[in-house]
C-alpha cells in the first residue's frame, strides 16, 4: 500500500482567499493571488508578524475556519486515492481548530478513520514516514524531496521560488501540478513507476483504471456545468432583451403574457433542475466511506 501525506490549506482547503480577503479589509490594501509571493502573508501585507497573528485569531474567532471552500476535485480525488493507498491528513493548523478542522471535513464528505488527521508544527518529522506528499509550500517540499520522496506540489505565486539565474527552482522528485486532474495523474505515474510491484498485480490495474476514469468524469462534470451555465446566462439574457421590448405572447385562447417571463422561467426552471442533478447525481456518485473519526 502507498502511504500518501496530504496537506490540507489551500490542497483540500481554499484558505488563501478568504484569509487574504480578510487582510486586505483589515489593512485597505487589495492584494490579489499573483501578488503573494511569500509563505507568509505579513511579509507580502508588509505588517508585523504580530499584527497577522492578531487577525488570524480573529478570523479564526468569526468561524473562519468553517465557511472555508473546497478545493475543485480533491474530494473525488481522495476518494480515488483511499481506496489503495494508506492516506494521512497533516496540518499546522493551531490545535484550538482542530474540532472546526474535523466538522468543516466531514461536512465536504471527506473520509476520515480515527489517526488520519494529524497536528503538527514539523512536517518533516512525519513526512519520512510516507511515500508520497501533497505540499503547497516550496520549504516544506524540498525538505521532503532531498529525503528521496515524491512531491506533488500545487502551483501558487508563493512557491515559485526562483534562483540566482531568476529560474524557478525545481527538483527530481518535485512534480508541480495545477490542480487535482494533475495531481493523480502524477501519482498514477510515480506508482507505475516506483510503487506497482509492492502492489497486487489486479488491486493495481483496479486502481490506475480507477484514477483514468475518475479523471475522465470529473473533466465531463467540468465541462456539463460549463455549457449548463453558459445556456442559462443566454437565456437570463434573453429574457432581459424581451423585458425591453415589452413582447407579449399572441397564442390564441391563451391570455396574453409577458415572453420575458416565460424565458426568465425557462432559465429558472434550467438552473434548479441542473443543481438538482449536479448535487443528487453528480455529487453523490464520489460518496466517500462513512466517516469512523
Amino acid at each position: 500500500m502507498v502511504r500518501i501525506f496530504i496537506d490540507i490549506d489551500n490542497i483540500i482547503a481554499d484558505f488563501h482567499t478568504p484569509f487574504r480577503e480578510y487582510l486586505n479589509t483589515e489593512t485597505g490594501k487589495d492584494l490579489k493571488l499573483e501578488d503573494i509571493v511569500e509563505f507568509d502573508f505579513y511579509k507580502d501585507f508588509q505588517i508585523p508578524q504580530d499584527r497577522e497573528k492578531a487577525c488570524h485569531k480573529e478570523f479564526t474567532k468569526n468561524k473562519g475556519y468553517e465557511t472555508l471552500k473546497i478545493i475543485t476535485g480533491c474530494k473525488e480525488g481522495i476518494e480515488c486515492l483511499c481506496r489503495f493507498g494508506d492516506i494521512k491528513f497533516i496540518t499546522v493548523r493551531p490545535p484550538n481548530v482542530r474540532e472546526a478542522t474535523v466538522r468543516w471535513l466531514k461536512e465536504q464528505g471527506i473520509f476520515l478513520k480515527q489517526d488520519s488527521l494529524i497536528f503538527t508544527k514539523d512536517k518533516l518529522s512525519f513526512s519520512s514516514k510516507y511515500d508520497i506528499i501533497i505540499e503547497d509550500k516550496w520549504q516544506d517540499a524540498i525538505l521532503a524531496a532531498e529525503q528521496g520522496k515524491d512531491v506533488i506540489l500545487f502551483d501558487y505565486p508563493w512557491n515559485n521560488i526562483k534562483d540566482d539565474a531568476g529560474n524557478i527552482k525545481e527538483h527530481e522528485n518535485i512534480r508541480r501540478v495545477s490542480d487535482w486532474k494533475e495531481a493523480l495523474g502524477s501519482i498514477a505515474d510515480i506508482v507505475e513507476k516506483k510503487y506497482k510491484k509492492n502492489l497486487d498485480e489486479q488491486a493495481y490495474k483496479i486502481w490506475k483504471d480507477g484514477i483514468g476514469v475518475q479523471m475522465h468524469f470529473n473533466e465531463l462534470i467540468m465541462k456539463n456545468r460549463t455549457t449548463a451555465s453558459s445556456m442559462i446566462v443566454v437565456a437570463i439574457g434573453a429574457a432581459f432583451g424581451l423585458y425591453k421590448l415589452g413582447l407579449t405572447s399572441h397564442v390564441p385562447e391563451i391570455k396574453p403574457f409577458l415572453l420575458g417571463d416565460f424565458v426568465a422561467g425557462l432559465a429558472f426552471f434550467g438552473l434548479l433542475s441542473y443543481g438538482l442533478i449536479d448535487i443528487r447525481y453528480y455529487f453523490n456518485s464520489f460518496s466517500t466511506v462513512p466517516s469512523t473519526f
